[in-house]
């Protein structure tokens, strides 16, 4: 009988751990916050995070929508190895990298990667864009000048086209030399 109590409570503590753990160890953002309202106004009650009881019970959910596949990729360890990140990631400095959208690999959804974002970005310390976007197949997004960026990164050349001028290790490129010597332009 001892035994059987033991092998329950080892059970409930795998269960809820692994409820819990977010995306390579991010403390799990309230849907509500995540997505804005998709949960409260979903038409499937039974598969709105706050109503699951347990990561097994979420398996049957995760086709629902896009919003429920990528909470439990992103949310539910168990269900990582049949997900890929289908968004953008964004890399920050403060933060680690972020994927936007996660999809299953079962999908057959096009395009593969750089899709549309669900989630609400997370708080970037002022700036409304990261400091570099990939996609999941390693190739690199142009990242859009912000408001605050100013004349850094080239975003006030004529020729920038509202994106960010990558930094390049030619030693004629103005974004290093400004950088170097500590004259960015605000």
């Amino acid at each position: 009988m001892r035994e059987i109590l033991n092998f329950n409570l080892l059970i409930q503590t795998l269960l809820f751990t692994s409820h819990i753990q977010a995306q390579e160890g991010i403390d799990p953002i309230p849907p509500s916050e995540l997505y804005r309202d998709f949960f409260n106004n979903s038409h499937v009650p039974e598969c709105n995070p706050k109503n699951v009881k347990s990561v097994y019970a979420f398996q049957s959910c995760l086709s629902t929508s896009a919003f429920h596949t990528d909470y439990g990729c992103r949310y539910l360890k168990i269900f990582r190895p049949k997900c890929y990140c289908c968004g953008r990631y964004n890399h920050y400095i403060e933060l680690e990298d972020i994927c936007t959208k996660f999809c299953l690999k079962s999908d057959t959804t096009e395009p593969k990667y750089g899709q549309e974002r669900l989630i609400t970005l997370p708080f970037n310390w002022g700036w409304e864009t990261p400091d570099r976007i990939t996609l999941g197949d390693g190739s690199e997004v142009n990242v859009p000048c912000d408001l605050l960026d100013g004349g850094a990164y080239g975003c006030n050349d004529q020729d920038s086209d509202g994106f960010r001028k990558p930094f390049s290790t030619d030693e004629n490129n103005e974004n290093k030399k400004e950088v170097e010597t500590g004259k960015i332009r605000i």
